[in-house]
């Protein structure tokens, strides 16, 4: 079984995926909340590895994961905002700045100094 670890900020929640499916009752499923969708979903989370290998643990013992309405739409919001955040940004990295009007490279300049290192984590929370 993998050992999964999530890291210094929850030692509570370091341990090995070892003896789950001992657990009758998660043979029924595992209700999940908006971050674990948002760390199974984002490379630059901290919890992206152990958060993956849960599901994969999950996923490999065909253990069902469940999720209410509500936590989908926070994930989507949460996402769209990514969308919305980086796109621009990406976007003035990849044209040819020369095509642009003035005004929006100056100001996607800006917004590209100020965020070197955008990731879900910076843009959404």
């Amino acid at each position: 079984m993998p050992k999964v670890d999530f890291g210094s900020r929850r030692t509570c929640c370091t341990g090995s995926l070892e003896g789950l499916t001992d657990k009758p009752s998660l043979k029924n499923g595992l209700v999940v909340d908006t971050n674990v969708l948002i760390s199974a979903t984002d490379e630059s989370d901290n919890f992206f590895e152990p958060t993956t290998q849960l599901f994969d643990y999950l996923a490999e013992n065909k253990i069902p994961i469940y999720f209410t309405v509500n936590v989908r739409a926070e994930s989507l919001e949460i996402h769209r905002r990514l969308i919305l955040t980086v796109s621009p940004i990406d976007f003035f990295q990849e044209v040819n700045r020369n095509l642009l009007p003035v005004g929006v490279s100056t100001q996607l300049g800006k917004w590209s100094a100020n965020n070197k290192s955008v990731s879900m984590n910076s843009a959404c929370r």
